[in-house]
């Protein structure tokens, strides 16, 4: 088993490395750049969209104050 868990984390590493090395050709050029700001501009827009969602849901209702 502790074989199968280093190899895990060693398949981490690797994909992080990985990840990281695809940043920095990204980061480099500047349309990909544009395109990576234009997307997370719109994906914030979205996001902000379902949160206000999520508050509606999660706020309590409103309970009546009725006397008996």
């Amino acid at each position: 088993m502790s074989n199968t868990v280093k190899s895990d984390a060693q398949w981490q590493k690797e994909n992080d490395a990985r990840t990281l090395a695809e940043a920095e050709r990204i980061k480099s050029d500047p349309t990909r750049m544009k395109g990576a700001a234009s997307a997370a501009k719109k994906m914030v827009t979205e996001q902000q969209k379902e949160v206000k969602h999520l508050e509606k849901i999660a706020k309590p209702a409103a309970r009546s104050t009725k006397k008996k």
